[in-house]
């Protein structure tokens, strides 16, 4: 593999119901399939790593349990779905140096994303998409 190739690892989560892992097992599946060594680990955040296990047998997967007190504790107060991403890309952060590739679990990979990593730096960053701008 050569050196100047941009490395990330790739995160997602997937908790809750069988749907949802088959939804991420395409996610890792998909990207997979247009890896080119680029992506070094993916990092997976559910509540049933061993579902997981037979479809993505030998894969390089790091599994993180979420238990069901770790939700309520990412969750917040407010109990708030969405603050799980912040707190999962925080934690994702953490467990390594490469660059982070965080997708939903229903994303799925028609294309190499080494292309999109490799213009990502400590002063850009990327959403899919822009929703609305941000202003003072």
């Amino acid at each position: 593999m050569d050196s100047d190739k941009v490395k990330y690892s790739l995160v997602l989560q997937s908790f809750g119901n069988e749907k949802e892992y088959r939804r991420a097992v395409f996610c890792i599946l998909s990207h997979a399939s247009f890896n080119e060594g680029h992506c070094d680990k993916t990092i997976l955040f559910t509540d049933n790593p061993d579902y997981f296990r037979s479809y993505l047998k030998g894969m390089e997967i790091r599994y993180i349990l979420l238990t069901p007190e770790k939700i309520k504790a990412m969750r917040g107060k407010i109990n708030f779905l969405h603050r799980m991403k912040i707190v999962i890309i925080e934690e994702a952060f953490s467990m390594t140096k490469e660059k982070l590739l965080y997708v939903d679990s229903d994303c799925y990979f028609m294309s190499s994303p080494a292309v999109l990593m490799d213009q990502i730096s400590p002063n850009v960053s990327g959403m899919h998409v822009r929703e609305y701008p941000f202003k003072n």
